[in-house]
């Protein structure tokens, strides 16, 4: 499973990045790629699918949300 998330450098969401990236790992057992991104952009793609985006959902991921995403994708854990 190929996980990436882009994320806003400018308004410095490399946090919330890296929040989400452990909890992927330790999830998943999968590494995210992490992509600079600007314009207040913060995007969680899986395999080329974008599950979920700040700027669709006007707010960043609530706890578990992008986890159960990824299960719908075929990420596995449930």
């Amino acid at each position: 499973m190929r996980t990436s998330i882009t994320c806003c450098t400018r308004r410095d969401y490399l946090p919330q990045a890296t929040r989400l990236a452990a909890v992927i790992r330790k999830e998943f057992g999968v590494e995210c790629e992490f992509v600079k991104g600007d314009n207040g952009v913060f995007d969680v793609v899986v395999d080329g699918r974008r599950v979920f985006s700040t700027h669709e959902a006007a707010r960043f991921p609530e706890e578990g949300e992008v986890a159960e995403a990824l299960r719908r994708a075929g990420g596995a854990p449930g």
